[in-house]
Order: structure tokens, then C-alpha cells, then sequence
């Protein structure tokens, strides 16, 4: 996940960076052309798709670091809850946990 996310990254910057050097490499052609407007919605896409890439991938990180971080409680909680269910029932007592 990490490898395609920057893979995808670095393409897109390199489209990106490709599209702006050839721009000002060629400013007089890209002005006689009148095609400012063009090339700079299309560097704009590149690095709103670059955005979008990131932020995907933040959002998949950030949630399973959340879930990392939330389980051990969970479990923790779910033994303290059977422990006292088996209290209820008489299964075990008191006496024989660990404080």
C-alpha cells in the first residue's frame, strides 16, 4: 500500500514537474498559442490528483492506526466482561483472581 501510493505519487509529480519545465522551456510557443490557461488547468489536475493520492492514503493509515491503537482496550474490556459473567454464575470467585 505504501510503495503504490508513492509510486503513484512520484508519476504524477513527474508528469507534473515535465509538464511545468517544458512549459518554461517553451513560454514563447506556449504564449504565441495562447494555451496558459490550458496547461495551467492540467498542472493543476496533476497535482490535485496528487492531493487525492495523499489523502487517501492518510485516511487508510489514520484508521488502521486507530484500530491498532482501540483493539487492546477492546480485548481488555471483553475479558473483564466474560470474567465477570463467570463471577455471576458462579464459575469462579473472587478469591481466585490476581489482584
Amino acid at each position: 500500500l505504501i510503495t503504490l501510493s508513492t509510486s503513484l505519487q512520484r508519476e504524477t509529480l513527474e508528469q507534473a514537474s515535465i509538464l511545468s519545465m517544458e512549459s518554461m522551456n517553451n513560454i514563447r510557443t506556449v504564449h504565441q498559442l495562447n494555451k496558459q490557461g490550458s496547461l495551467a488547468d492540467k498542472y493543476e489536475s496533476l497535482t490535485n490528483q496528487c492531493l487525492k493520492i495523499s489523502r487517501r492514503y492518510c485516511l487508510i493509515q489514520s484508521a488502521l492506526w486507530g484500530i491498532d491503537f482501540a483493539f487492546p482496550l477492546f480485548v481488555v474490556s471483553a475479558l473483564y466482561e466474560s470474567a465477570l459473567m463467570l463471577v455471576d454464575h458462579g464459575v469462579l470467585q473472587p478469591k481466585d483472581f490476581i489482584w
